[in-house]
């Protein structure tokens, strides 16, 4: 089911919940056979915050079914949780399949150096380990990726908050938003304020029998400007007035689905190396009336 601007009303389902529940029928399964005293407790306290977090995963979601019912043309209120202090974006999502896979690693590794360590010995697994080690390292050293550079950017300590005045940012209307003054900024003279309009498509192509999900980003609209860091040396915030241009409907934030779009906000603090980036709620908030284009369609039709 649609709201009549368009977009698809929230998850029918906890998308998590699944995954919970799952694994707590497996905890209570594995529970009954071969757990001691101690592990049993442990594992059944495990299940009981599975359970709790699928319940309030529940109670979210039909929180934002209520509220999509009652304001259907303000996707703000109940595509996600926004808040007027938004903390620097970490984009957990393109980092779930890399940790995977070195844990992955890490688990087929322990197992291989539990088999030396009982066919050859001590000796030899240690051996092993530190040439695993060395080679790791020098992996690292040589090829660090850009996700893995990404991820000390976006997980850097001590990066500021941005504090919004009001929900939603509306389009074509200025802005007023705040960078948060704390403890151990550093003292630079600019920032360098980069605000983009992103678009992510996805699409499902078949190779056979295989499907793949291939994921597109484009950048639609990009605004760069230097601003006097001054407030934030003298330990007060920092005001930032945004110009959001005039945009269609449709280059609103958009937050499920297969054509998404994101606003993002960086800061750049120059000659620091500290970027914090933002996801912004910018939406339109001109309510279209149902059937108000129709005369237009109909006159173009006509000729």
């Amino acid at each position: 089911m649609k709201s009549s601007s368009g977009r698809s009303r929230p998850r029918p389902f906890p998308h998590y919940m699944p995954i919970l529940l799952g694994t707590a029928v497996l905890f209570t399964g594995i529970h009954w056979f071969n757990w001691t005293a101690q592990e049993a407790r442990g594992v059944l306290l495990a299940d009981g915050l599975l359970l709790l977090a699928a319940l309030a995963d529940i109670w979210h979601w039909r929180q934002r079914q209520r509220l999509f019912q009652q304001h259907p043309e303000e996707p703000w209120r109940w595509e996600t949780s926004w808040k007027l202090l938004l903390r620097p974006r970490v984009s957990w999502g393109d980092y779930v399949g890399p940790l995977l896979a070195v844990l992955f690693l890490l688990l087929v590794t322990t197992a291989v150096l539990e088999s030396l360590y009982r066919i050859l010995g001590l000796a030899f697994m240690l051996l092993a380990l530190l040439g695993l080690l060395a080679l790791a390292g020098h992996q690292w050293v040589r090829h660090e990726s850009t996700l893995l550079k990404r991820m000390r950017r976006e997980l850097r300590p001590g990066q500021p908050s941005l504090r919004l005045e009001s929900i939603p940012l509306a389009l074509g209307a200025p802005c007023q938003v705040h960078v948060v003054s704390r403890p151990g900024l550093p003292p630079v003279d600019t920032v360098t304020v980069r605000l983009t309009r992103t678009r992510e498509r996805r699409e499902t192509v078949r190779f056979g029998g295989k499907s793949k999900t291939q994921v597109h980003r484009t950048v639609e609209y990009e605004h760069s400007q230097k601003v006097d860091a001054k407030a934030l040396r003298e330990h007060r915030d920092l005001g930032l007035l945004l110009e959001l241009p005039k945009a269609r409907r449709e280059n609103a934030t958009v937050w499920h689905g297969n054509n998404r779009c994101f606003w993002d906000l960086e800061v750049s603090f120059d000659g620091s190396g500290l970027r914090p980036r933002y996801r912004l709620p910018v939406y339109s908030t001109q309510v279209e009336k149902p059937g108000a284009d129709r005369p237009q369609r109909a006159a173009a039709a006509s000729r």
